[in-house]
C-alpha cells in the first residue's frame, strides 16, 4: 500500500490557517488561564473521511486546514463559554488536564451524528462522523465534566 502524503495544495491550506488555528489555541489558553494547549490533527482519517463523504474530487479535500480550523474557532468559542463559570473552569480543565486537543474522524462511528468530544486520559478529544455542523463543536462539553 501506497504511503499516505497530503497533497501540494492540502500543505498549503494547512499553512495558510497556522495563524488562525495558534489564535484560536490563544484563546483556549486565555479562556482556560493555561498556556499549554496543542492541537493535533490526524490528516489521513480526515482525508479518508472526506473521500468516503464527498468523493475523491470534493473541493473539501483542498480545504483540511480551513476545516480544521474552522472546527476549532467554534470549539474555542464554545470552551471559552464554558469557562467563563469558574466551576466548570476547574472542572474542564482538571477533565482536560494534558492540554492536548486530539482530532480524529471515523465515519463509521454508530454512537453519534457528526462529532462527539470526550476525555481520554487527560486529553480533549474530538472525533469527527462527517465534516459539517461545525458551530456545535464543544456544546456537549460540560455534560462530561
Amino acid at each position: 500500500m501506497a504511503e499516505f502524503k497530503l497533497t501540494l495544495i492540502q500543505r498549503k491550506d494547512i499553512k495558510t490557517n497556522e495563524e488562525k488555528v495558534a489564535e484560536q489555541i490563544a484563546e483556549i489558553n486565555s479562556s482556560t488561564g493555561r498556556s499549554d494547549w496543542t492541537w493535533e490533527v490526524e490528516w489521513q482519517p480526515m482525508v479518508e473521511l472526506i473521500k468516503a463523504e464527498s468523493g475523491a474530487t470534493s473541493s473539501y479535500l483542498d480545504q483540511i486546514g480551513s476545516n480544521a480550523a474552522n472546527a476549532l474557532e467554534n470549539l474555542a468559542s464554545n470552551i471559552k463559554k464554558l469557562c467563563e463559570d469558574e466551576m466548570s473552569k476547574e472542572a474542564f480543565n482538571e477533565s482536560a488536564s494534558t492540554g492536548k486537543i486530539v482530532c480524529k474522524f471515523n465515519n463509521k462511528a454508530k454512537d453519534f451524528y457528526y462529532h462527539q468530544c470526550k476525555f481520554d486520559n487527560g486529553d480533549l478529544v474530538l472525533t469527527f462522523k462527517s465534516i459539517c455542523n461545525f458551530s456545535s463543536i464543544g456544546q456537549d462539553i460540560e455534560r462530561l465534566l
